[in-house]
C-alpha cells in the first residue's frame, strides 16, 4: 500500500478526468442522514453551531449549516461564519514554505540550518545530525510540542504573548535527545519555528507571504490572521460543553495555528488540493500530500499532511483545536472529494469529515438519549465528593442527564440498568447506592481505567482553598527540577512574587500557597504536595489530579 500512496501525483490527473466524466451518476454529496445525526450529536456534545461542506469530482460544493453561531443572539450559523481553525493553519504554512523551497531549488530534505544562518536561530543538532525543512513539517525534527519557557499571563490565551524573542531563546538552548527522523512527536514548536524561517526565507510577513501565495489566488476573502472589524459579526463564539470561552490570539508567532477561515473558503482550499480550478502550483500541492513516514499501521505524515488508509481509499487531511473550536478537513484523490467541517465547540469532528469524503469511514456511535423516570434522576442528581478528585455533579440538561467534575467538561450519561450510568467516551461507569429515607442515593462508585473512586454526597461545595502568604524567599525553597518515573518532569521557580509551576511539554502555571507544603492550582483542578528530608529540606512533591498521586523526586 505504500507504493500506492506515493503514487498520488500519477493518479491525481487521471482520475480527475475519469471521474468527472461520471459525474451524472454521482452519489449524494452530504449523506442523506447525516443532518439527524449531527442533531442528535449537538444535543449530546453541547455543540452551538457545525457547518459542513463537501466539494464533489465535479466541482460543485454543497454546505449543511446546523445551529448559531452565537447561541445568546441566536445569530444562525452558514457557510460564511468564520471559525478558528487551528492547527489547519500548519497546512497553510508547510505549502507556503515548499511554494519557496521549490522556486528556490531547496530539497525539502536539505538541512535547514545552511540556510538561515542570519536569522539568529541556531538549531541543535544530534551527534552531527541536522534537522531538515521535512523534518520540521513533519513533526521529525525531536524538537518537543511546546517550548518550556512559555509563561503565558492569560492561561486561556497561551500563545498570545509568546515573542520571537522566547522562540529564539529556546531554539538556540534546547538538546535533541535523538537524532531528528528517528521519531515521530506532533510539535507545536517546530511550526513556530517554520512561521519564523519562512518569514526570514521570503523576506516577507507570514500574513503577507499567506494573502499572496494562497488566500488572494484563492478568493478566499474571509481568511485571516485579525478577524478586520468589519467582518467582526459573523465571526463564531467559541465554547467548550456549552460554556463560552476565550478567543486565541497570536501576536508574534505564527505558522501553528493562528488562522481564521468560513467552510466557503476553506472549500476553495479543498478544491485547489483536488486540482480543480487553475491554481498555479499544482505539483507543490502534491508533493506534499506524498508520505514521508510511516506513522502506524494504515497512516502516515506527509509534508504538513496526515495520510490515512480508509477502507479502499486514501485520505488527506489535517484538524485544528483551539480554546472552543475544533476543525478538520479532508480530501481523497482517488474518490476525486473533499469536505470541511468547522464548529465552534470542543467536540472532535475527523470521522465526520472522513465519512463525508468515504461514506464507509463510521462516524462516532452516540449514547441512546433516553426517557428517563422523574424518580430515577432525583435519586442520582446533587452533589458528591472524593477527597482526592474534587467534586463531582450530577443534573440534568435538555434531554439528558450529565455528570461533571469541578474543572472538567460535563459529559452525558447512559443509563445502564437499575442505577448503574456510563460515558462510552471516556470508559466510565457510575453505580449509585439505593436511596435512602431522603430518596436520594448517598453516593456512587465511579470506575475508570481499572481504579475505583467512592463520591459521598455533599448538600454544599466546600470553600475553596484559603491562599496563604509567603514571602519570596519561602518560595525559593521550592524552586528546582524534579523527575519522576513516568517520564514526566517539574520545574518550580519564582517569577516577581509568584511560584510557578511548569509540567514538561505544558505551559507554565502560576501555584498558590495554601500552608504546611502545600499548593493548590487555579486553572485546573490539581494540587501540590512537597515533603521535605529530616534536614528540612525539600525532596520531592507530588501531584494530585484526578485521584492520582506522582511522585516527582528533586535533583
Amino acid at each position: 500500500m505504500f507504493s500506492l500512496l506515493q503514487s498520488i501525483r500519477a493518479l491525481a490527473a487521471t482520475i480527475l478526468v475519469l471521474l468527472i466524466s461520471v459525474s451524472a451518476n454521482l452519489q449524494a454529496q452530504i449523506p442523506a442522514d447525516l443532518e439527524a445525526y449531527l442533531q442528535e450529536r449537538m444535543k449530546i456534545d453541547l455543540i452551538p453551531s457545525i457547518v459542513v461542506a463537501s466539494v464533489a469530482p465535479d466541482g460543485r460544493v454543497e454546505f449543511l449549516s446546523l445551529g448559531y453561531a452565537d447561541n445568546d443572539e441566536k445569530i444562525p450559523a452558514t457557510e460564511e461564519t468564520i471559525y478558528e481553525i487551528g492547527s489547519v493553519t500548519k497546512t497553510f504554512t508547510s505549502t507556503v514554505l515548499l511554494l519557496h523551497l521549490a522556486e528556490k531549488g531547496i530539497s525539502m530534505h536539505d538541512a535547514v540550518q545552511p540556510h538561515i544562518q542570519d536569522s539568529g536561530l541556531t538549531l541543535p543538532t544530534y551527534n552531527g545530525k541536522e534537522i531538515t525543512f521535512a523534518h520540521l513539517a513533519s513533526h521529525l525534527s525531536g524538537l518537543p510540542r511546546l517550548p518550556d519557557n512559555m509563561n503565558p499571563a492569560d492561561g486561556s490565551d497561551p500563545y498570545k504573548d509568546y515573542t520571537i524573542e522566547d522562540l529564539v531563546a529556546f531554539a538556540n538552548s534546547y538538546e535533541l535527545s535523538r537524532k531528528p527522523g528517528a521519531q515521530f512527536e506532533y510539535s507545536n514548536f517546530a511550526y513556530m519555528l517554520l512561521g519564523y524561517i519562512t518569514e526570514h526565507l521570503t523576506e516577507t510577513s507570514y500574513d503577507s507571504i499567506i494573502e499572496q501565495q494562497i488566500t488572494k489566488p484563492l478568493e478566499m476573502h474571509s481568511t485571516f490572521r485579525v478577524v478586520p472589524d468589519e467582518k467582526q459579526q459573523k465571526r463564531a463564539v467559541p465554547t467548550s460543553y456549552g460554556e463560552v470561552v476565550s478567543h486565541w490570539n497570536f501576536d508574534e508567532v505564527r505558522g501553528l495555528g493562528e488562522l481564521n477561515s468560513t467552510a466557503k473558503d476553506m472549500a476553495k482550499y479543498i478544491s485547489a488540493q483536488l486540482l480543480k480550478g487553475d491554481y498555479r502550483y499544482p505539483s507543490v500541492l502534491l508533493t506534499a500530500h506524498e508520505p514521508l513516514e510511516s506513522l502506524r499501521a494504515g497512516q502516515y505524515i506527509g509534508f504538513g499532511w496526515f495520510v490515512d488508509e480508509v477502507d479502499d481509499s486514501i485520505i488527506i487531511g489535517h484538524g485544528g483545536g483551539t480554546m472552543g473550536f475544533r476543525s478538520y478537513i479532508a480530501f481523497c484523490h482517488m474518490q476525486n472529494r473533499g469536505a470541511v467541517v468547522l464548529t465552534n465547540s470542543i467536540s472532535d469532528v475527523r470521522d465526520v469529515a472522513l465519512h463525508v469524503v468515504n461514506s464507509k469511514s463510521p462516524l462516532r456511535k452516540l449514547p441512546e438519549i433516553q426517557d428517563l423516570p422523574d424518580e430515577l434522576i432525583a435519586k442520582v442528581s446533587g452533589l458528591f465528593l472524593n477527597d482526592d478528585i474534587g467534586v463531582f455533579e450530577i443534573f440534568k440538561r435538555g434531554d439528558l442527564l450529565f455528570g461533571q467534575i469541578d474543572g472538567q467538561p460535563a459529559l452525558p450519561l447512559e443509563w445502564d440498568g437499575e442505577l448503574a450510568f456510563k460515558n462510552r467516551s471516556v470508559s466510565a461507569k457510575l453505580t449509585f447506592t439505593e436511596a435512602d429515607n431522603s430518596g436520594k442515593s448517598a453516593s456512587f462508585t465511579l470506575q475508570q481505567g481499572g481504579n475505583s473512586f467512592r463520591f459521598m454526597r455533599i448538600e454544599e461545595r466546600p470553600a475553596p482553598p484559603v491562599q496563604a502568604e509567603l514571602s519570596i524567599e519561602q518560595l525559593e525553597e521550592y524552586a528546582g527540577e524534579y523527575d519522576s518515573q513516568i517520564g514526566l518532569s517539574y520545574t518550580m521557580y519564582v517569577n516577581d512574587d509568584a511560584l510557578m509551576a511548569r509540567l514538561s511539554g505544558q505551559p507554565s502555571a502560576q501555584i498558590f500557597p495554601e500552608g504546611n507544603d502545600r499548593f493548590f492550582y487555579k486553572v485546573v483542578p490539581a494540587s501540590l504536595e512537597f515533603e521535605r528530608d529530616e534536614n528540612g529540606l525539600i525532596k520531592a512533591v507530588y501531584l494530585l489530579q484526578g485521584g492520582q498521586r506522582i511522585q516527582f523526586i528533586r535533583k
